[in-house]
């Protein structure tokens, strides 16, 4: 399933998961640029980005990282219920592996190239942090799944939580 910005807010995902069954979905910038450009789902969010004055690129991440943030909270959910029904039907739960991925060399190019733009000396000397910040967030946030205690029954027997695939 391809996923784009906006959805969320409105419950279609949520709907998809009911009655279509969807337990994942996708996205990519050209995917985030025609789910923008192509329906109003993000006008209310534009005009607010708009009358603060933020600009373009930065309106862009809050928008792409905010539907992504809420597709995860979305299809979590399904991904607890698939453990646990697994393990109502006897499967090994230690043998289930399951990955969420990012894109670090996306954002940090991205990134090096919003330094390279800047061009100072302190500006040059982040140039690559990202590929490691990046990553160390994402893993901070998977501790953080694996300590909650919604996921500790699944984790009772035998469950691992998603881990994070840095690509």
């Amino acid at each position: 399933m391809i996923w784009g910005a906006g959805g969320y807010a409105t419950g279609n995902l949520g709907r998809l998961v009911t009655e279509r069954h969807v337990v994942g979905v996708t996205t990519t910038p050209t995917i985030f640029a025609r789910a923008i450009t192509g329906s109003d789902a993000c006008d209310e969010q534009l005009r607010d980005l708009a009358l603060r004055k933020v600009g373009v690129e930065e309106a862009l991440r809050s928008l792409t990282t905010a539907d992504v943030r809420e597709a995860c909270d979305v299809l979590r959910p399904v991904f607890e219920a698939g453990m646990a029904r697994a393990h109502r039907a006897g499967r090994d739960l230690t043998r289930i592996a399951a990955v969420a991925s990012v894109f670090v060399s996306r954002i940090d190019t991205e990134i090096d190239a919003r330094l390279d733009t800047i061009g100072t000396a302190q500006a040059a000397a982040l140039r690559g942090r990202a590929a490691l910040a990046n990553p160390r967030l994402a893993y901070q946030r998977y501790e953080q799944m694996a300590e909650d205690p919604r996921w500790q029954p699944l984790a009772d027997t035998g469950a691992r939580p998603q881990r994070p695939l840095c690509a």
